[in-house]
This record gives structure tokens, sequence and C-alpha cells, in this order.
């Protein structure tokens, strides 16, 4: 059975887009590395994207992704 090496990516849905990017970017540090109607995504490393935030009605997580 394969084991898990590392989070993949981290889906989120969030009430307030612009309050999170600023969280993301300014606090954590995160590029934001592509844009869609929709929401965002942004990286930490040499990945496209660890994170895809997206307008939601409430802050949540929306899925998860593992590296196997």
């Amino acid at each position: 059975m394969a084991s898990v090496s590392q989070l993949g990516y981290l889906g989120l849905n969030v009430s307030d887009l612009a309050k999170w990017e600023w969280f993301a970017a300014e606090l954590l540090g995160l590029e934001v590395v592509d844009r869609t109607s929709q929401g965002f995504y942004m990286r930490m490393d040499e990945y496209h994207h660890r994170f895809i935030v997206q307008q939601g009605s409430e802050d949540d997580v929306a899925f998860i992704g593992w590296e196997v």
C-alpha cells in the first residue's frame, strides 16, 4: 500500500477573497500565480500552485490532495 509523502494541494472556500488574499500573501508570504473569476491560485515552492482559494458562502476546506 502506498503511503502519503506530503501535501499536494489544498482547496479553500472563503467568504471574502480580498481578505484571504491579503492574509496569505502579506502574512504567510505565499505568491499569487493565477486568477479566475471565482478565486486564485497560490504557491510557496516550485509547484505551479499548492493552494486554490475560491469564493464560497463560508470559510471551509473544500478539498485536499496528497502526494503518495
